[in-house]
């Protein structure tokens, strides 16, 4: 065996993944090449930090523990991970040669590393770990293509299992939970187009405060968080906004003061059609009274 083969061979072989054809040729070869024997060192020691690590930190959000399928997902993972790992071969262990095997052509094997002439192999296991900055490199780039693995595998179980939860055999797909959350709630999920500014009172009457925050996301939503003080007491209240080129934007339902006159709450707005930034947001009665505007 080359080798360049047995470099590529010798990931698999760390977590017992080969046939036994090929996994007794690398044996053969690891007994004759310091430099294949490292590389199976760098691979183990990989695999044995990913083993490690919980199947939670291979999903892409955070699992609620209130989400009965995302639930499911995770005791299915840890369920298949356990009888994988309890199932598991290990790597065949060198083999011990007789010396009448060995042909002539052969290089010779390295002197601690007796394989040959009747003696049995010491296991790979003990030896030295390789510590040069270019085997540290290695050893990242087999963590990112294994945890790149991982990823590909959960998102195949994660997607099998909103299938099979459908009534029709998994024609139809169920949401993530992110995108259930959104529908039930009314709330944006945020993106990474995500942009947020300030706006604060500016003309007021009666003396009331209002301060904003503004978030534009990416899918048509504007949130605002809104702190007001000094309104009238215990009144229900409405969200009105206006554009920078002045087209007036309406809030998706009333807030209430409370009983110390501060509001502290958030609505949600559809953009208008001339697509100009949020400038202005008042609060008023459901009467049409302005309490009080912040601009930016």
């Amino acid at each position: 065996m080359s080798e360049i083969r047995c470099r590529e061979l010798v990931g698999a072989y760390a977590v017992g993944a080969l046939e036994p054809p090929e996994a007794a040729m690398l044996a053969d070869h690891l007994l004759t090449c310091t430099r294949c024997r490292h590389e199976l060192d760098e691979a183990e020691q990989t695999a044995a930090a990913l083993a490690a690590v919980p199947p939670e930190a291979f999903i892409n959000e955070p699992a609620d523990p209130n989400d009965a399928l995302m639930m499911r997902t995770l005791h299915a993972i840890r369920l298949e991970a356990a009888t994988t790992s309890q199932a598991a071969t290990p790597p065949p262990q060198l083999r011990s040669v007789r010396g009448n095997e060995r042909p002539a052509a052969t290089p010779a094997p390295d002197a601690g590393f007796p394989g040959w002439s009747g003696r049995t192999a010491r296991s790979h296991r003990a030896r030295p770990r390789a510590s040069s900055a270019s085997a540290q490199r290695r050893h990242l780039a087999w963590a990112g293509a294994a945890a790149a693995a991982v990823l590909v595998l959960g998102g195949g179980v994660l997607l099998g299992s909103n299938l099979s939860d459908s009534d029709d055999g998994g024609k139809t797909r169920t949401a993530p939970v992110a995108e259930r959350t959104a529908e039930a709630t009314g709330e944006p999920t945020p993106t990474l187009g995500e942009v947020t500014y300030p706006l604060e009172s500016d003309v007021t009457t009666g003396g009331a405060q209002l301060s904003v925050m503004v978030t534009e996301v990416d899918g048509g939503f504007l949130r605002l968080d809104l702190e007001g003080t000094d309104l009238p007491p215990g009144i229900e209240v409405e969200v009105t906004a206006a554009t920078s080129l002045g087209d007036p934007v309406v809030g998706d339902r009333r807030l209430k003061v409370n009983g110390s006159g501060v509001l502290d709450d958030s609505v949600n707005l559809k953009p208008s059609a001339d697509g100009g930034r949020l400038a202005a947001v008042s609060i008023r009665t459901p009467a049409g009274a302005t309490l009080v505007t912040a601009v930016q």
